[in-house]
């Protein structure tokens, strides 16, 4: 059957995510939907990007992801993109330049009827997505969706600096630093990662257990991106970390 993910800033006290699972299941009876999140902060573009480009590679080529995160302009296009085998449908927010550091093929997804709104659109875009995989089909070619620019590490030769772009469930700070960028930089030499005004952090675990409960630790998380928490604890919390604060890795000179 074929696969459909969600992800919106709805969330599940109202009507909205369960009136678009209704509108889908009657345009297409037999799919399988996967609710990704419906808990993202509402508008929040980055957050949505985040949580889809780390969820979306799980999934089976095929599946189609859809993105229902600050489209509330009655005129605003829907994109289709077909990326490493996938569909995703999104408003033409900037949210696919956020997922994405190339896009492929993109179209605006043709809307013969004004009157649907965004979630009939979605649902019909499903559908038509069944009858005919070949997106180009649904609309005009787009050569320059809205563009929003991701915020990139600043990196020298003995330095990194990043920021918190996720705090997840658990209250652990996730940095856009890769594990590639930091061994890159590194070559073995010691370090410091350096957070607010707390001592410095001067090595990398393999699991939040190798510290004591309590204890502050970094890590690598399953999709390679630093991570801070505390063993057992709320590490964004109790160390007054926010989105967008700022980590600094200094790394001993080189002889």
């Amino acid at each position: 059957m074929p696969v459909v993910t969600l992800t919106s800033d709805y969330g599940t006290s109202d009507h909205y995510q369960a009136a678009l699972k209704g509108y889908l299941l009657s345009d297409t009876p037999d799919l399988t939907i996967v609710d990704i999140s419906h808990h993202i902060p509402s508008f929040n573009i980055m957050e949505a990007a985040f949580v889809l480009r780390h969820a979306y590679p799980s999934f089976p080529e095929g599946t189609v992801h859809c993105v229902m995160v600050h489209n509330r302009r009655t005129d605003q296009r829907l994109l289709c993109i077909k990326h490493n085998g996938h569909y995703f449908l999104t408003p033409d927010n900037g949210l696919a330049t956020l997922m994405f550091d190339e896009i492929g093929v993109c179209v605006a997804v043709e809307n013969p009827d004004p009157g649907r709104n965004w979630q009939q659109r979605v649902s019909s875009a499903v559908q038509l997505l069944q009858d005919n995989p070949d997106i180009t089909s649904l609309g005009e070619a787009v050569i320059q969706p809205v563009k929003l620019i991701h915020l990139h590490p600043v990196v020298t030769s003995d330095l990194i600096r990043g920021a918190a772009i996720h705090i997840d469930s658990y209250d652990n700070v996730i940095f856009n630093i890769t594990r590639e960028l930091f061994e890159a930089v590194s070559k073995g030499r010691p370090f410091e990662i350096y957070y607010k005004r707390h001592d410095p952090v001067v090595e990398i675990h393999q699991d939040y257990y190798d510290v004591p409960v309590g204890e502050v630790v970094c890590r690598f998380n399953d999709r390679g991106l630093l991570e801070l928490g505390m063993n057992m604890d709320k590490a964004a919390s109790l160390l007054g970390i926010k989105i967008d604060d700022t980590v600094q890795i200094h790394f001993a000179e080189e002889v």
